[in-house]
């Protein structure tokens, strides 16, 4: 599988300069078994965590770090979530299912340079744990979220399950120090999958089943007794849980991924069955599940919610906020058409990126003879940086790729500075 990360950069307003339009660069990482597991953005280059079979062994995965054409490190154990910012970053480190280490790391020179274990910060369970994604608060401090089994502890605060499987989300201030532990669960299966922070001000998301709670408040089903999950943001500010919001529908609900805009509100996006409800708008999937983006203010109203896809299977996995607009990656196949644009998947599963500003989506598709999908999708200065999987080359703006010599071990950095 090869992957593209592209950046764009959307144009930052006053007086028209004229100026030829840049054209984007390549860079070709491939190697036998390469996986993009995330990206970052720090210093003005992208960062790579990677996965790759370790001594032969398709079992058994080895992470690395890469700073294309910077530095590059290997990882103890398989590389997980990623985040940074240029005063620093954290990258997960999973050396089996029960045990991850959260390993900071300076963009600049990599993690060999910084040999301060001070700022390793373990995740330990008595069954698994897995963390799903992290993010840079912009103090020097980031958070993590996922899911774990049995009695997890992180640095030195501990949280147990309430039944198979519960959510956590963890904050970890600028030196290593955990700040905060809250877990989410009841006697189902529960978890976070999604999480963004600003200074103290911290959103996740997740799933939920019968009887999950949060601080001790039990979270509201949208369809009681219903055997599906359903999905919830939480904003917390300081530590403290300012609002919850539940929403979906009488099917399987899927969180995917979330962002702060610039004036607080929250955005969320997955993966949606059937009938999916977030505030007074109600969304209906055309085939068998469609993306959706459904938004929050601050104070935790509902802002509105979009259906992202067509008659056949779509979803939405990632979303970026550049101020109030929202960039949101997607797949879809077959058909789909949005903001009046129709989109037509040439292979399997087709990615296409949507811009949404003042609620009114615009999507490029992103098609090739296989199958293509957005990894990973992160703020780069103006403009953001994506990850493109695919397996039988692709086009997409001016940009295309050829096959892969290896559908599962192609890594290519591609920046495009402008649409």
């Amino acid at each position: 599988m090869i992957v593209l990360v592209v950046l764009f950069a959307p144009g930052c307003g006053g007086p028209a300069r004229s100026r030829p339009a840049a054209l984007p660069s390549a860079q070709d990482h491939s190697g036998a078994g390469r996986q993009l597991r995330a990206l970052a953005w720090a210093h003005g280059n992208p960062l790579l965590a990677l996965n790759a079979p370790a001594g032969g062994d398709t079992a058994v995965m080895r992470g690395r770090l890469e700073s294309p054409g910077r530095w590059s490190a290997e990882l103890r154990g398989a590389a997980g979530a990623l985040a940074a910012e240029d005063g620093g970053g954290l990258v997960i480190e999973h050396a089996g299912p029960a045990s991850a280490d959260a390993l900071w790391f300076d963009p600049r020179v990599g993690p060999a340079a910084t040999p301060d274990t001070s700022r390793r910060v373990p995740l330990r369970a008595t069954d698994y744990v897995v963390v799903a994604d992290a993010a840079m608060c912009g103090d020097g401090g980031a958070v993590i979220a996922g899911s774990f089994g049995g009695t997890l502890r992180v640095g030195s605060q501990v949280v147990s399950t309430g039944g198979q499987r519960d959510g956590f989300v963890a904050r970890l201030d600028a030196r290593g120090q955990v700040s905060l532990l809250l877990r989410m669960g009841g006697d189902g299966d529960d978890g976070f999958g999604a999480v963004d922070c600003r200074a103290d001000v911290l959103a996740v998301a997740g799933t939920f089943s019968q009887g999950a709670e949060l601080r001790g408040a039990l979270l509201q089903r949208m369809v009681a007794r219903s055997p599906y999950a359903d999905a919830v943001v939480v904003l917390l500010r300081g530590g403290d849980v300012v609002w919850t919001r539940t929403f979906g529908g009488g099917q399987q609900d899927l969180t995917a991924d979330l962002a702060l805009t610039a004036r607080g509100d929250v955005a969320v996006v997955g993966v949606a069955r059937g009938e999916l409800a977030a505030g007074d708008v109600t969304l209906e999937a055309q085939g068998q599940a469609d993306g959706y983006l459904a938004r929050w203010s601050a104070a935790g109203d509902a802002q509105g919610a979009l259906r992202l896809g067509g008659p056949d299977y779509d979803g939405a996995s990632q979303v970026v906020a550049l101020g109030e607009l929202l960039i949101v990656g997607g797949f879809f196949t077959g058909t789909a058409e949005l903001g009046g644009v129709p989109l037509t998947a040439r292979g399997g599963d087709d990615a296409m990126l949507v811009t949404v500003r003042d609620g009114i989506p615009s999507a490029t598709a992103i098609s090739g003879d296989g199958r293509e999908e957005i990894v990973s999708l992160v703020r780069a200065g103006e403009g953001v940086a994506l990850g493109i999987a695919h397996t039988a080359g692709f086009a997409a703006w001016n940009v295309s790729a050829a096959p892969p010599a290896d559908p599962l071990g192609g890594v290519t950095v591609v920046l495009v500075p402008s649409l």
